[in-house]
């Protein structure tokens, strides 16, 4: 079952306890329900609230791949020159 279903679900059974309440506000127990789902949707959104911003942080901190590849490139080839040109002769 999908987080965001679940949250839709709990959203629902919140409004209908609501609107009960609204006709009998002297149920108590109504409103001790109402608050749990109220605590469970809370909890959902914050979750999801969190995965989003770590999926950002990891988005904007990707280093595109072509700079990240042409950069090592660059170096092995400064390798290789240096290295071209101190050849030490064989005994």
């Amino acid at each position: 079952m999908s987080e965001k279903w679940q949250r839709d679900k709990l959203i629902a059974q919140r409004n209908v306890l609501f609107h009960r309440f609204l006709s009998n506000p002297i149920d108590v127990h109504l409103a001790v329900e109402i608050k749990a789902i109220d605590d469970q949707i809370a909890e959902i959104t914050e979750r999801n609230r969190t995965e989003d911003r770590k999926a950002e942080l990891r988005e904007r901190s990707r280093i595109p791949l072509d700079e990240s590849c042409s950069g090592i490139k660059r170096a092995a080839k400064t390798v290789h020159d240096i290295a071209s040109k101190h050849v030490v002769p064989k005994s």
